[in-house]
């Protein structure tokens, strides 16, 4: 009897963990959700690379003044750092009047390099904070969506490079607006004077631990 009793027990112990395994796989999957994105600075750099990096919007400047070679003036600024997002984001300045700049922390090993341009911020629920660098001049266009993980980590999720050449879109005379629709962070593109809309879906894929995309 007691051992007819075990054999029920385990038996019931089956289905019970079967029937979690079934109400596991019913259960939707949330999708990373994005609040909409929000300007919170720009390092431009200027047309035909003359006026050092005109910084708007930081929290903090620490940077030399970018001396013109001709007109012996000091336009914009040339090595150092500011500070964006009440102090959160880096964006470090390596000088010699290039457009490229390290984005990150404070800690330049904790850093990516993209070029310089409007930055964005877009919350998650996940503990992931993105920013968007809409691409700033003739050499260097188009976006890059950076993430700082929780760990605190920053890694560079998308360059929006690859993803013109993936899909024919970008380059040339074209700008970009950025949108979010629920779990889909949207790239709208506009292609110079021919009134030629494109867009880009990205979107988080859980498995993967990075972004997907897709045009639309």
């Amino acid at each position: 009897m007691k051992n007819q009793t075990i054999k029920i027990r385990n038996h019931f112990s089956k289905i019970a963990g079967l029937m979690l395994v079934l109400l596991s796989l019913s259960l939707p999957c949330f999708a990373m959700q994005f609040s909409q994105p929000v300007k919170i600075g720009s390092s431009s750099f200027g047309y035909f690379n003359t006026t050092g990096h005109q910084i708007e919007g930081a929290t903090k400047i620490n940077a030399t003044k970018y001396l013109h070679p001709v007109k012996k003036a000091y336009l914009g600024y040339d090595k150092g750092y500011a500070t964006f997002d009440g102090g959160k984001l880096y964006v470090h300045y390596e000088g010699g009047n290039q457009p490229l700049v390290r984005i990150g922390s404070s800690d330049k090993s904790n850093t990516v390099q993209v070029p310089c341009g409007i930055i964005y911020k877009i919350n998650t629920d996940q503990g992931i904070i993105l920013y968007v660098l809409n691409g700033d001049g003739y050499d260097y266009p188009s976006y890059r969506l950076i993430g700082k993980r929780a760990d605190g980590r920053f890694v560079k999720y998308v360059d929006g490079e690859a993803i013109d050449k993936a899909y024919g879109v970008g380059g040339g005379d074209q700008w970009y607006t950025i949108d979010v629709k629920k779990d889909s962070i949207i790239v709208h593109y506009r292609m110079g004077a021919k009134e030629i809309f494109k867009s880009v879906k990205l979107q988080w894929d859980e498995s993967a631990k990075w972004f997907s995309y897709a045009k639309i």
